[in-house]
């Protein structure tokens, strides 16, 4: 006769889990049996995948290792560039060129800017990829 009982709570357990739960005592009627309580209708938690260590690529390893000379460069110039401007007699002399040294003052500020971004950039990843 149990065995029979046993037999139909399982037939029914499978048809509604959530009310044979229930029916059987839920997760008391589960630990009086000798059985773990299990949560029904929660999906089981899925493990947190560790983030892989990205390691720089060839392509950015050799772009972070010219990156210090790259902005040395534009440093240089920029420097060269400001001290003819700031010579008044330019303006006087050559006033088309002395705009051309300010447009190029300016496009060396833009690039001198995402040149320090990117290598901090590549350099954090760098420290983060190991």
């Amino acid at each position: 006769m149990d065995w029979q009982r046993a037999s139909r709570a399982g037939v029914e357990a499978r048809r509604n889990p959530v009310s044979s739960a229930v029916g059987a005592g839920g997760a008391a009627g589960a630990a009086r049996a000798g059985r773990p309580p299990v949560a029904v209708g929660v999906p089981a938690a899925v493990p947190a995948r560790k983030p892989t260590k990205a390691k720089l690529s060839y392509k950015d390893a050799r772009e972070l290792a010219m990156l210090p000379d790259r902005i040395q460069a534009l440093e240089t110039e920029q420097a060269a560039i400001a001290e003819r401007v700031a010579d008044g007699s330019l303006y006087a002399s050559a006033l088309e060129e002395a705009k051309a040294l300010h447009a190029r003052l300016e496009a060396i500020d833009a690039e001198l800017t995402l040149s320090l971004q990117r290598w901090e950039e590549l350099e954090a990843r760098q420290v983060q990829g190991g």
